[in-house]
């Protein structure tokens, strides 16, 4: 039986009450995280979730109905508040992403040559609609970089902000270079945009695919319907190879100048941030191995997580930091000799 017919019947024979119950409580989570002011702006990233679940349990026929019912919802909020995001390119991302992940999920391919395949491609598709806008509309992402740079100048110039810079002090010398020099600081913003576009859609890729996966008990009916789970999903590693690639690009970043100019240390620092993401990746999977290893869970878990989130970048750069050196020295093995050593001595 095909899968929306499936998903079709289990709805309306369904397990009944419960199938609705669960497609209203998507819905209303959909709505929060994409139309509800502050929060959309805040979580409007994680609109695939739902839309995947939904297209996972009911099928593509409900997941159509449901997509095109939260987009009327959504316009009618945004027309309402005009604080939430746009409705058409959030539910285009949501659509797209959400997609994309239930395709994999149906056809049982392993996560993380899923999230790989999957990630590169949709990017392509990214860099394939910005091209367009910048060729055929009046659209530049250099022209939204200088937009929000003069909106920032005008705020601490004329506006609001102009009280908070009349104190002085070293907060504000970073903002009075930027209103003295907005050019300039356009320009060096413009220098990071390559890596920032990349490593902003592969976080919001690979933290979609994670929380989906982190909830498969929502969507997934049985162990046969996606022999996978979140560990395995966890297991990303950046292949040996890859750390010339860094050493190439932190060459670049810290020497490039002399080879290349300014461009080379241009190509350094985004190859090297690029490249980052991805050892953060393996990180964070090495942490959770560890924590479980250490036997972590509830709140002192929670606490270590938000305590990381407080950190914000510098976590992050720990946690790329300790995937390169995963590649040097497999601390898998690590733990599962340690745990190997424990049970011969509970044994003894």
């Amino acid at each position: 039986m095909p899968a929306e017919r499936k998903g079709l019947g289990e709805f309306h024979k369904g397990k009944g009450l419960k199938a609705f119950e669960k497609l209203i409580f998507l819905g209303f989570f959909s709505i929060l995280v994409a139309g509800v002011p502050m929060i959309s702006q805040i979580f409007g990233a994680f609109l695939p979730i739902p839309l995947c679940m939904v297209f996972l349990i009911y099928g593509r026929r409900v997941g159509g109905v449901f997509s095109l019912a939260l987009l009327g919802v959504l316009i009618f909020l945004h027309s309402l508040t005009q604080s939430t995001p746009a409705p058409l390119p959030l539910m285009l991302y949501g659509l797209g992403l959400s997609l994309v992940i239930g395709e994999f999920v149906k056809r049982k391919a392993h996560p993380v040559k899923a999230f790989l395949f999957g990630g590169f491609s949709l990017f392509m598709v990214l860099g394939f609609f910005l091209f367009f806008s910048e060729t055929f509309f009046d659209f530049s992402v250099k022209g939204e970089v200088e937009k929000n740079v003069m909106s920032v100048v005008k705020h601490y110039k004329t506006g609001p902000g102009a009280e908070f810079l009349a104190q002085g002090g070293e907060g504000t010398r970073f903002i009075k270079d930027i209103i003295e020099k907005p050019k300039d600081y356009v320009e060096q913003v413009m220098g990071w945009i390559p890596s920032a576009i990349f490593t902003t859609f592969f976080l919001s890729w690979w933290a979609n695919f994670y929380l989906i996966l982190r909830n498969e008990s929502v969507w997934r009916s049985s162990e046969k319907d996606y022999p996978f789970s979140l560990n395995d999903f966890l297991k990303f590693r950046v292949g040996d190879i890859f750390i010339w690639l860094l050493i190439a690009a932190l060459g670049l970043f810290l020497g490039g100048e002399f080879l290349l100019g300014d461009f080379g240390v241009i190509i350094g620092k985004n190859l090297l941030v690029c490249l980052g993401v991805f050892y953060f990746f393996q990180g964070f999977g090495l942490l959770i191995d560890f924590l479980v290893y250490a036997k972590v869970f509830g709140m002192i878990r929670m606490l270590i997580f938000l305590s990381m989130i407080s950190f914000g970048m510098l976590s992050g750069v720990f946690l790329a930091i300790l995937g390169v050196l995963d590649n040097f020295k497999d601390f898998r093995k690590s733990f599962k000799k340690k745990s190997n050593d424990d049970d011969e001595g509970d044994r003894l």
